[in-house]
């Protein structure tokens, strides 16, 4: 479902738990609940600065594996009734991308800080399928279309902060290359254009 890569190391996300895979050595290791992930349906993962992961479950919860360790720690239960659809390490925050909307988890803290369950105009709860920040910009790609957000503002919790499109379609990834941002929906690819602050169609320049 997901994966991340880091120097030798390959972390994918499956139906089956986690696997490791150490691109050195030429082995594997897969991780389930007995070693203490919070569920082996596994949606999700990132890793944070401290190189620390994080693994969305189907609702059992959120589960971090320390840099190192060899067993996850307890999971956080605050996500056990959503499925994790996405998630993305950002400074010292964890934007967690849910079924029903985002979150913000606070990874000093370990507590989540607060969710955005209306972004714009989309509809309430939409399912969040992507995230990605560019240029301190807070990109979110969900079921109902794409909103996005300057992280400057002090209330992203009002849906007034948020710009949203819906014509682009239900959004399935987020792609960050050297020519911008590029949404990506059953409708096709979509590029960020900052200074319109729209989508346009395709990777062609606007108005061409």
């Amino acid at each position: 479902n997901d994966i991340v890569v880091s120097g030798d190391d390959v972390w994918l996300a499956t139906t089956g738990g986690v696997l490791h895979y150490n691109r050195a050595t030429d082995t594997y290791r897969r991780f389930t609940r007995i070693d203490g992930l919070g569920g082996n349906q596994v949606l999700s993962v990132a890793a944070d600065a401290a190189g620390d992961l994080w693994f969305g479950t189907a609702a059992s919860g959120l589960s971090r594996l320390r840099a190192g360790a060899s067993h996850f720690d307890a999971p956080f239960l605050e996500f056990r009734d959503r499925d994790i659809h996405t998630l993305l390490a950002y400074g010292d925050r964890l934007y967690v991308g849910t079924d029903r909307g985002l979150s913000v988890f606070l990874l000093g803290k370990e507590e989540v800080k607060e969710s955005y369950r209306r972004l714009g105009n989309l509809a309430k709860d939409a399912a969040v399928n992507a995230i990605a920040i560019r240029d301190e910009m807070l990109f979110v790609g969900t079921s109902e279309g794409i909103a996005w957000a300057d992280l400057s503002q002090s209330n992203l919790q009002d849906p007034d902060s948020w710009t949203s499109a819906t014509q682009l379609g239900p959004i399935r990834d987020l792609v960050q290359a050297e020519g911008g941002l590029v949404a990506v929906s059953k409708l096709g690819a979509y590029t960020y254009n900052p200074v319109s602050d729209d989508f346009f169609h395709g990777f062609e320049e606007p108005g061409l």
